[in-house]
């Protein structure tokens, strides 16, 4: 499991989706507040929207993005509950000790996250920031709900 210290490696992210959605788009706009926030923030709002949707989208040119020392703990544990979730359902529970694992079904579920992201704003010059943020709020509630329901 996810330590807060544990930090060398970052969570990684498509390169794209560093340039044309979180650069251009979620730090561009103030929905959420996330564009002041630290970018762990916006990472566990497209991981929850990845885990809502129930689709994991492999990255294909990668970037380190953010480490895990910058999460706080109940950030991590999240990870790891959503990591612990998905490996129980493929009978491979085991690999929860694999950090490169964990890693790869969270960045797996951001990558999702953040292509609905841009899907939710197709041209931040015409983005309701109101309904945006409202959509994603949802959704994240949605997530959380469906993880507790099912702990």
């Amino acid at each position: 499991m996810l330590e807060k210290n544990s930090g060398d490696s970052p969570f990684n992210v498509d390169v794209y989706n560093l340039e044309a959605i979180i650069d251009n788009k979620i730090k561009k706009l103030n929905v959420l507040g996330l564009n002041e926030q630290e970018n762990c923030n916006i990472f566990m709002i497209c991981l929850a929207l990845g885990v809502n949707k129930g689709l994991r989208t492999p990255l294909k040119k990668v970037k380190g993005w953010v480490r895990p020392s910058a999460f706080p703990r109940d950030y991590l544990a999240y990870i790891d509950a959503v990591a612990l979730r998905e490996l129980i359902r493929d009978g491979k529970e085991n690999l929860i000790i694999s950090t490169d694992e964990v890693h790869k079904i969270a960045e797996e579920y951001v990558n999702t996250g953040l292509l609905i992201i841009d899907e939710m704003i197709p041209d931040v010059r015409l983005a309701d920031t109101e309904t945006i943020a409202y959509e994603l709020l949802s959704k994240v509630c949605d997530v959380y709900d469906k993880i507790s329901n099912d702990m």
